[in-house]
């Protein structure tokens, strides 16, 4: 009797282990994969010098071996690749839609802080360099999507908070990447959800020949 139940119980565990959901892996990208061109768009983002913001123009690169799209813009003298998966998208889309509606409603809070995150946030991956031949870094940042104020107008806000270097070769020298705010008017964030739609990358084809390799050289 005492064997049966021990039988039972063996049997009823490995059954619940079995049945257990896969744990989730993490977001991340080989910035080595093909990839091609599928637009650009424009933002704002702090001035490194003085005060205000800037408008940058920022290149979009998408990857489909991992489905992810790669937002490439400089600051600080180095060159960042930030990595967009398909759920980090599909937040932005919602995020902004979110905005959309506080902003028509004028329910958006200004001299608050905490607006910075107010619709979520998304899982990003990060590559960044100084030049070619020359990696700086790699990270996992989580990207927070909210609002801020700056010079008395509202933006929507995608803001890439510091994360630890997970570069074997710099992060003794390393430690974090940087944090960068992306301020959008709700035009040029529209832009971007526009490129980060699932039709719009379904229908976006390769150069001839297919998705062109990246040099591993010049960020890893």
């Amino acid at each position: 009797m005492k064997k049966a139940v021990i039988i039972f119980l063996f049997v009823l565990l490995t059954a619940s282990c079995s049945s257990a959901p896969p744990k989730e892996q993490p977001f991340t990208v080989d910035p080595r994969s093909p990839r091609f061109s599928i637009g650009s768009i424009q933002t704002q983002f702090d001035r490194t010098l003085g005060f205000g913001i800037k408008t940058v123009e920022v290149e979009a690169e998408y990857s489909p071996l991992e489905d992810a799209v790669c937002l490439i813009f400089k600051q600080d003298f180095y060159t960042h690749y930030q990595f967009w998966s398909a759920d980090g998208r599909e937040a932005f889309i919602n995020a902004l839609e979110q905005y959309k509606e506080d902003y028509a409603r004028r329910n958006l809070v200004k001299g608050n802080r905490r607006t910075k995150d107010a619709y979520g946030a998304a899982e990003g991956y990060l590559a960044w360099s100084f030049s070619k031949n020359n990696a700086k870094g790699r990270s996992r940042p989580n990207i927070e999507l909210g609002y801020y104020f700056k010079d008395n107008s509202p933006f929507f806000g995608s803001t890439q908070r510091a994360a630890p270097n997970e570069l074997e070769l710099t992060k003794k020298e390393i430690k974090t990447s940087s944090l960068h705010v992306m301020y959008f008017t709700i035009a040029q964030a529209e832009s971007l959800a526009a490129l980060f739609s699932r039709e719009y990358l379904q229908n976006a084809a390769p150069p001839e020949g297919g998705a062109a390799a990246v040099n591993a050289d010049e960020y890893w």
